[in-house]
């Protein structure tokens, strides 16, 4: 009953995985059931001992890479499939915050929370991951001439864990302009998604450039354009102050990184990668910089001519690092869910592993895992009716 159970739930689970749409609750459900059915494959439960489940290598499972869905892995190990599913359910939580935000063209309240719950609970998985199972991982000796799992290596899941903080702050951003908000404030907020942006960039740059490439350009463009946004909003809060002088060359600063951004949106829709096509260029929020950056520029020159008659100084004041505002998107922290009740001393002690495995592998390793066939979610073609303009791409 319990392998049954587990069967059926691994196949609902990975059909969910493949419809972003699903509502958050439903997955939730499925995957804290498939995980309490699977401690029993992790732990011990005789009552006897904490140790390994003697069950922990009975079985092999097999996953496509999400940066190379042309290459599997597979290994006898049950904290690999936990591993691995893991991640799965960190990406679709990721795929069903960009559904909840794409779908609306005003968010409410309600969904913003959701989305901002989504990324936080993807960022608390991957750090699970990487914190609590990878290193148990025992590499066996044909698992170790097989080519590299990049899913499950530190700097992919490190790189997964910024991203989705990064990406929960754009929905702190977003709703700090709706509110309108102290310029220094959403200044500082996006200073901290630049730093997180580019953290996940650099974390890229070790892996093989064929594999990554498109992901990096994509993280780049982001945390180049949160940079732009910060000193956009870095010069308009120095317009506050009427240091008029210091918010034009700050705003000069801006729209040159507003530019670089542009080339980095042409350069990454021009690279080949695995991945969604995302479209940043499109998008309102993207466009409502340019505007807000021309704006306040426009506006600085016009009131330095008339009232301030302040030099402009040789380099742009820099953004003050002291006040980075971090913490606001930082991981859920993920805990097992309470094994599965069938899972008793009894039950485990019925598992006899000498006669119930059939010790001959009749899998067809030569053969990849097929991809799945994944409702796409829309990208790029929505019109926010916000004043941010903020849709996660």
């Amino acid at each position: 009953m319990l392998c049954g159970l587990l069967k059926q739930s691994r196949s609902n689970l990975l059909k969910i995985h493949s419809d972003a749409s699903t509502s958050l609750e439903q997955a939730e459900t499925e995957f804290q059931t498939y995980v309490s059915l699977l401690l029993g494959f992790l732990n011990d439960y005789s009552g006897r001992t904490n140790g390994d489940s003697k069950l922990r290598f009975s079985f092999k499972s097999k996953w496509s890479q999400s940066l190379n869905p042309a290459l599997s892995h597979e290994e006898q190990d049950s904290y690999f499939e936990m591993a691995s599913m893991m991640c799965n359910h960190g990406i679709w939580l990721s795929k069903h915050a960009a559904y909840v935000a794409a779908i609306l063209n005003e968010p409410s309240e309600k969904e913003a929370k959701e989305i901002h719950k989504s990324l936080k609970q993807a960022a608390g998985l991957f750090k699970f991951v990487q914190e609590n199972l990878v290193t148990r991982f025992i590499r066996t000796a044909d698992s170790k001439q097989q080519q590299p799992f990049y899913d499950l290596t530190d700097a992919i899941l490190s790189t997964y864990v910024n991203q989705s903080k990064a990406e929960a702050q754009e929905i702190a951003i977003a709703r700090a302009i709706e509110l309108k908000h102290s310029p220094s404030l959403i200044c500082s907020l996006a200073q901290s998604t630049q730093i997180l942006f580019q953290s996940a960039c650099d974390g890229l740059k070790t892996l093989d450039k064929s594999i990554c490439e498109k992901w990096a350009l994509y993280l780049a463009l982001k945390s180049r354009f949160y940079k732009s946004q910060a000193y956009c909003y870095f010069g308009l809060d120095l317009l506050s102050q009427d240091k008029c002088g210091d918010a034009i060359k700050v705003l000069e600063l801006s729209k040159k990184f507003y530019e670089e951004t542009e080339k980095l949106c042409k350069q990454y829709a021009d690279t080949k990668g695995p991945g969604t096509q995302a479209v940043p260029e499109r998008h309102q929020f993207y466009k409502n910089l340019g505007t807000i950056i021309t704006r306040a520029a426009e506006k600085c020159e016009r009131e330095n001519g008339m009232i301030y008659h302040q030099k402009l100084p040789a380099e742009a004041p820099l953004l003050d690092s002291s006040k980075v505002v971090f913490g606001l998107a930082e991981p859920d922290v993920y805990t097992y869910p309470k094994e599965h009740a069938l899972w008793t001393p009894d039950t485990y002690d019925s598992f006899n592993i000498a006669k119930a495995v059939d010790m001959k592998d009749k899998s067809n390793s030569d053969k990849n895992v097929p991809p799945p066939k994944e409702i796409p979610i829309p990208q790029g073609n929505a019109t926010p009716g916000t004043l941010s303009g903020c849709i996660l791409s």
